[in-house]
C-alpha cells in the first residue's frame, strides 16, 4: 500500500508538470512589472547598469534577486517568455515539497497528502503562471525559509551538530535571499530576532542573519534598489491612513479566502447581503484576536518560527496601506493553513479535511474549464504592428508616452514615460510633457482618456502644446507631439 501511495503522488505530482508546461503561453499581459525585471536581468547579463534603458520614471527599482534568477535564463535562451514562465512551475513544484514535509511535521501524513495535492491544483497558480513576477519566486523562499528552521529544531533535538550547522546556513541562505526578491523579506529577520531571542534565547545565532541581511542590502542599495519609494504611499494625512487600513482588514482577509473559493462574486454577494462596515467589525475583532493569542503564546514562549513569520508579515499588509491582490498574501497562504487546522480539535479536522477533498474536485474543475486560458496582449496583432511603427519611426533619442512604457521599452529599445506616476498628478499629466520632452504619445483605445480624438491642444506654462494623429490601427493611436509655440 505503501508502494501504490508513492506511485499515485508521483503520478499527481507528474501530471501537475505537464499541464502547467503544456498550458504556458507565449507572450505577456501589458502589465509592465515585469518588463522591469526582465530588463533588469538584461542588463546584469549584458553587464549594463542595472537600472538602463527600462524607463524615464525611477519611481522605484526592484531589488535584484529575481532578475538575477532570471538572468541566467535569458542568458542561454534569450527573451523567451515560456522559458522565462517556466521557472513559475518549478519554483511552484519546489513549494510542493515544502509543503508535503511540513504539513507532515506539524500535522500528519494523510494531511500532508491532502494539502500539497490542493496546493498543486490551485487555480490562482494555474492562471498567475502567465507572470513574470517576483510573487511565487519570493514564497518559495519563504516556505524554504521556514522549512530549513524547521529541520534545524529537528536536528538538534537529535543531538546532530552537523546537520545543525548545515541547516542553519541554509535558513540564513533562503532569509537573506528572499529579502534581496522583495523587502517584504524583512519580516523573515523579524521572525528570526523574535525567535532567537525571546523564544529561545539564542542571540548568538543572529550573527549570521545579520551578515546575511547585511549582504543584501548592500548588493540591493549597489543596484540602485531603495525601499524608500515604497512609502511615497504612506505620505498621505495620518486620517487617510488609518482609513485605509480600517479598509484593508477586511479585504486583505478576502484576499486570503480567494485561495479556498476563487470567485470573486461571492465575496460581493455575501457584502450585499451583509452590511460592509459589519463585516469590517467582524474582520477586525478577528484581527485583534489573532494579536492577542500571538503575544500570550510569546509570553509563555511557545510561539514557533512559522508562528512568528505570520504575525509580522500579516501585521505588514494590514497596516500597509496600499491593495495589492491575493499574491500581497500569498506568502503566508500555506502557514497560516497549517497553523489554522493545527487550532481544530480532531474531530473538526475530519470535517475540513472532507472541505478540502470538495477544494481540490472545484479547483480540477476550474482548471480543466480554462486549459484554453490565455491573456497575452503584447504579441497580439495590433500591439506587434504598434511595437513595429515605434521601432521604425521613433529613434532612439526621441522620447515616448505611454500607459505601459517599461514594456514597450523592453520590445523596442526606446524609452519613455507613464503618463502619471502618482494618483494625484492624473488629471494634470500633460505637465510632464515639456520636462520629459516628449516626442510622441502612444493611447490605447480600450483605457487611454485621449484616445478618441484627432488632435490634442494644452497651454502649460505659457507653452501651447500641439498634437496631431500620425497613426493608428484598430487598438492604439500614436499622436505627434510638435514643436513648442510660446505665447503670451
Amino acid at each position: 500500500m505503501t508502494n501504490f501511495y508513492k506511485i499515485l503522488g508521483l503520478a499527481i505530482f507528474g501530471l501537475f508538470l505537464f499541464i502547467n508546461i503544456y498550458t504556458i503561453n507565449d507572450g505577456h499581459n501589458w502589465g509592465d512589472d515585469f518588463a522591469q525585471y526582465i530588463h533588469h536581468a538584461v542588463n546584469l547579463v549584458e553587464h549594463k547598469s542595472y537600472t538602463s534603458d527600462i524607463s524615464l520614471d525611477y519611481w522605484i527599482v526592484y531589488p535584484p534577486g529575481f532578475p538575477l534568477l532570471l538572468s541566467s535564463l535569458i542568458f542561454w535562451f534569450g527573451l523567451n517568455f515560456k522559458i522565462l514562465k517556466l521557472l513559475n512551475v518549478l519554483v511552484w513544484a519546489l513549494s510542493a515539497l515544502v509543503v508535503y514535509d511540513l504539513a507532515l511535521k506539524r500535522l500528519n501524513l494523510l494531511w500532508a497528502r491532502i494539502l500539497t495535492v490542493w496546493f498543486l491544483s490551485l487555480p490562482y497558480f494555474f492562471f498567475f503562471k502567465q507572470n513574470v513576477l517576483s510573487d511565487l519566486p519570493f514564497m518559495s523562499f519563504v516556505l524554504l525559509s521556514i522549512w530549513s528552521l524547521m529541520k534545524l529544531e529537528e536536528a538538534e533535538e537529535k543531538g546532530l551538530k552537523d546537520s545543525s550547522r548545515f541547516f542553519l546556513f541554509l535558513s540564513i541562505v533562503f532569509i537573506s535571499y528572499a529579502l534581496l526578491i522583495r523587502w517584504a523579506g524583512g519580516s523573515l529577520f523579524l521572525a528570526v530576532a523574535v525567535y532567537f531571542l525571546v523564544i529561545r534565547g539564542e542571540f548568538n545565532k543572529l550573527w549570521g542573519f545579520v551578515l546575511g541581511a547585511i549582504i543584501s542590502l548592500s548588493v540591493a542599495l549597489k543596484c540602485g534598489s531603495l525601499v524608500s519609494g515604497y512609502f511615497y504611499k504612506t505620505t498621505v494625512s495620518l486620517y487617510d491612513w488609518f482609513l485605509a487600513i480600517w479598509y484593508n482588514i477586511s479585504y486583505n482577509f478576502e484576499m486570503f479566502l480567494s485561495f479556498f473559493i476563487p470567485d470573486d462574486k461571492l465575496f460581493s454577494k455575501l457584502i450585499m447581503l451583509l452590511n460592509a462596515y459589519f463585516i469590517n467589525v467582524i474582520f477586525a475583532v478577528f484581527l485583534f484576536a489573532i494579536i492577542g493569542v500571538f503575544l500570550y503564546r510569546l509570553c509563555q514562549k511557545r510561539v514557533s518560527f512559522m508562528g512568528c513569520f505570520v504575525f509580522f508579515y500579516l501585521m505588514g499588509v494590514m497596516l500597509w496601506p496600499v491593495r495589492g491582490g491575493s499574491r500581497y498574501v500569498l506568502p503566508i497562504m500555506i502557514p497560516v493553513t497549517i497553523i489554522m487546522i493545527q487550532f481544530c480539535r480532531p474531530v473538526l479536522q475530519k470535517f475540513v479535511m472532507v472541505v478540502f477533498l470538495v477544494l481540490i474536485c472545484q479547483n480540477i474543475y476550474i482548471i480543466g474549464s480554462n486549459l484554453k486560458f490565455k491573456d497575452d496582449d503584447i504579441f497580439q496583432k495590433d500591439s506587434l504592428e504598434m511595437l513595429q511603427w515605434v521601432v521604425i519611426n521613433i529613434k532612439p533619442d526621441e522620447r515616448y508616452m505611454f500607459a505601459k512604457p517599461r514594456a514597450v521599452s523592453l520590445l523596442t529599445h526606446r524609452v519613455g514615460a507613464s503618463f502619471w506616476v502618482h494618483a494625484e498628478d492624473k488629471d494634470v499629466w500633460y505637465k510632464r510633457i515639456k520636462p520629459l520632452h516628449i516626442n510622441y504619445l502612444i493611447a490605447d483605445k480600450q483605457y487611454d482618456q485621449f484616445s478618441q480624438y484627432n488632435d490634442l491642444n494644452w497651454r502649460v506654462n505659457k507653452d501651447e502644446l500641439i498634437c496631431n494623429r500620425i497613426w493608428e490601427n484598430s487598438r492604439y493611436k500614436i499622436f505627434k507631439v510638435s514643436d513648442l509655440l510660446g505665447k503670451d
